[in-house]
C-alpha cells in the first residue's frame, strides 16, 4: 500500500523542500517507487527535481482547477532520477489555484486527494508532498491526502515557538477532515550540536513532543551547506565519497525506514 507523506511548517526556510529532495532519493536507493508533488506555488522542489524544462507544461494547478480537471495521470513528468515521478508546479498559476479553491464550496479540501486515487494503490510505494510555508487550502488538500504529516523545523526559538500551533492545525483537520492523518515525525534540520542555544532548544522540543506522543527523529540533520547545493543543482548526496555526505545519506535513509513503519 502507498504511503503518503506531507512535510510541512507555517515557516518557512526551515528547509521542506530540501529534506523532500533528499528523502525521494533515500527512498529511490532502497528500490522504493516514489512520487513527489510539488504544491508549493514557489515551485522549487520541481525546479530541482525536474528532468528539462517543465516551463510550459501542464502541472499540478491543472489537476486541482476546476477550469481543467486534468488528470493527474496526464502531468506526471520524470525526473533525474529514474523511478522518482514528479507531479510540477510551474509559473503562477498555482497560486490562481489556491485561491480559486478558496471560493469553492463542495470537495475543495479533497481535490488532491481524489486525484491522487486515480493512480492506483500500487502505483508508487511512497508519495512525498512538498506543502507551502502555511496552512491554506494548498496544505490542507494536501493534508488530507496524506497519511502522515513530517514536520521540519530548526532548532531555534521562532522556529519552535510556532510548532504548537501547527500541531493544533493538524488535529483540526484530522478531526473535521482526515480522521487517519498523525504526525510521522519531526526533522530538526540544520542542526548546530555544538551551539548551547540549538541543544537547549532541541531538548526543549523533545520534552515537550514526548508529551504528546510525537517523534523527534534522531539523528537530526546537521547545518552542511552541500545539503542545500546538492537540491539546487540537481545532484545527490550518495555521488560524493566524503565521509561526511555518507553520513547525510545515512541520515535520510533512516528518516524513509521510519516513514515506511519500518523504523
Amino acid at each position: 500500500m502507498t504511503r503518503i507523506i506531507a512535510s510541512a511548517n507555517q515557516k518557512g526556510g526551515v528547509g521542506k523542500t530540501t529534506t523532500v529532495y533528499h528523502l525521494a532519493r533515500a527512498a529511490q536507493q532502497k528500490g522504493l517507487r516514489v512520487l513527489a508533488i510539488d504544491i508549493d506555488p514557489q515551485g522549487s522542489l520541481t525546479s530541482s527535481l525536474a528532468k528539462g524544462d517543465l516551463e510550459d507544461s501542464v502541472g499540478l494547478a491543472d489537476v486541482l482547477s476546476a477550469q481543467t480537471q486534468e488528470p493527474i495521470e496526464s502531468v506526471l513528468a520524470p525526473t533525474i532520477w529514474e523511478g522518482v515521478d514528479l507531479v510540477p508546479t510551474t509559473g503562477e498559476t498555482l497560486s490562481f489555484v489556491r485561491d480559486e479553491l478558496i471560493t469553492t464550496r463542495m470537495g475543495r479540501e479533497s481535490k488532491l486527494k481524489k486525484a491522487i486515487q486515480t493512480l492506483g494503490e500500487d502505483r508508487y510505494d511512497l508519495i512525498l508532498i512538498d506543502c507551502p510555508p502555511s496552512i491554506d487550502q494548498l496544505t490542507i488538500n494536501a493534508m488530507v491526502a496524506a497519511h502522515a504529516v513530517l514536520i521540519v523545523t530548526h532548532a531555534s526559538y521562532y522556529s519552535l515557538n510556532g510548532i504548537a500551533h501547527l500541531i493544533a492545525n493538524i488535529e483540526g483537520i484530522k478531526e473535521h477532515y482526515n480522521p487517519e492523518l498523525c504526525i510521522s515525525g519531526i526533522v530538526v534540520n540544520q542542526y548546530e550540536r555544538h551551539l548551547n542555544a540549538p541543544t537547549a532548544r532541541k531538548m526543549e522540543l523533545s520534552e515537550a513532543m514526548e508529551q504528546h506522543g510525537i517523534t523527534v527523529f534522531e539523528p537530526a540533520v546537521p547545518k552542511r551547506t552541500m545539503i542545500a547545493e546538492t537540491a539546487e543543482n540537481g545532484q545527490a548526496l550518495d555521488e560524493s565519497g566524503s565521509e561526511d555526505n555518507r553520513q547525510l545519506v545515512k541520515i535520510y535513509d533512516s528518516y524513509v525506514s521510519k516513514l515506511m513503519g519500518e523504523a
